[in-house]
């Protein structure tokens, strides 16, 4: 009988194809919001530097810069994602070419950011700006995301139905469970299954563990009162529930429990400022405030998270299997004497 197979994982050059695919996507997107948002010049401001202008208040940067930025930047991240043979899938790639076109527009931001600081910024030296690339990062992704939902929200559409259409072609199946590794074995019709092991029960921290990460993340997550301590306290307690029933859930490691519960925490450490922007003498800028603000610290809180669940769940498995001498053993090792 034939056998009946699902897709399977693609070669290494097929994926660097596909990935470069997105990646170009990225590009195309970085030059678009280069040349027709920032309308960045494509010659240098030069008369800042001779004393016949004033400093320039805008960022520059060849035109090349951001659309390679873009490219390595979602090609390195996208491939990180994608080293899981189960995740190649058409909806997955969906999610991936609205990621292609949120980064082009984070690195042709986080480039004229750069660019500024390096050729008009009085005083800056280079270890200064590599120092500030984190914050500077995430600034940009926060204007990015900005940018992408209020003023151009069809190009992340665009970039998801391109992606969706790229795994359609390659025949990706629509879900991770139509998937069947490369290395599997066939299916054959009327053949009797194998015997299969039993699935492990994954590792769990402690209850100390548990509460302590809680205690911890509560603090960290609640350090949001802008001179008001009432606002901090408000928000921690509400900060430790999220951590310890959805981040950190029965003490296990799942990267989307730890996605929601990151972005739910940066939404609550965000909010009061958020309030804040609010009164008519800001002209109401709440919204945009909360954009960026859990922009920017939607990635902290990510890799915080991850590192903390990671680090708590290798301790806990390296002390559990620290041998525990018995009694038996320790009586049978004592020599015994008439």
């Amino acid at each position: 009988m034939p056998a009946i197979t699902t897709a399977q994982e693609p070669s290494s050059a097929g994926k660097f194809g596909l990935l470069g695919l997105l990646a170009g996507i990225s590009a195309v997107v970085a030059v678009h919001i280069w040349l027709n948002i920032l309308r960045v010049p494509l010659v240098r401001p030069v008369g800042a530097l001779f004393g016949q202008a004033p400093a320039s208040q805008e960022g520059w940067a060849a035109w090349y810069l951001p659309p390679l930025a873009a490219a390595v930047l979602t090609l390195l991240i996208l491939r990180l994602y994608f080293r899981r043979p189960h995740r190649w899938t058409t909806l997955a790639f969906a999610v991936a070419g609205l990621v292609a076109v949120l980064f082009g527009a984070w690195a042709a931001l986080w480039v004229k950011n750069i660019g500024y600081t390096w050729y008009f910024a009085p005083g800056a030296s280079t270890a200064m700006i590599v120092g500030v690339q984190l914050p500077m990062s995430g600034f940009a992704f926060g204007r990015a995301l900005e940018l992408m939902l209020l003023k151009m929200p069809l190009l992340l559409l665009i970039g998801a139905a391109a992606g969706g259409l790229i795994g359609a072609i390659a025949k990706f199946p629509l879900r991770a469970s139509g998937y069947q590794a490369a290395d599997a074995p066939p299916v054959r019709v009327g053949a009797t299954p194998e015997p299969t092991q039993a699935p492990t029960t994954p590792h769990s921290a402690g209850w100390f563990a548990r509460l302590g990460t809680t205690v911890f993340m509560a603090l960290m997550g609640g350090a949001v009162g802008y001179g008001a301590p009432a606002v901090g306290l408000i928000v921690m307690p509400i900060v430790g529930l999220v951590w310890f029933f959805v981040s950190f859930r029965h003490g296990r490691y799942a990267f989307r429990n730890v996605a929601i519960g990151s972005a739910v925490i940066a939404f609550l450490s965000s909010l009061p400022l958020t309030i804040a922007m609010m009164h008519p003498t800001t002209r109401g800028a709440g919204f945009e405030t909360l954009i960026l603000s859990m922009a920017t610290r939607l990635p902290f809180f990510l890799l915080v998270s991850v590192g903390i669940i990671k680090a708590v769940l290798f301790l806990s498995k390296k002390l559990r299997r620290v041998p525990v001498a018995s009694t038996s053993s320790i009586e049978a090792a004592i020599p015994q004497t008439k």
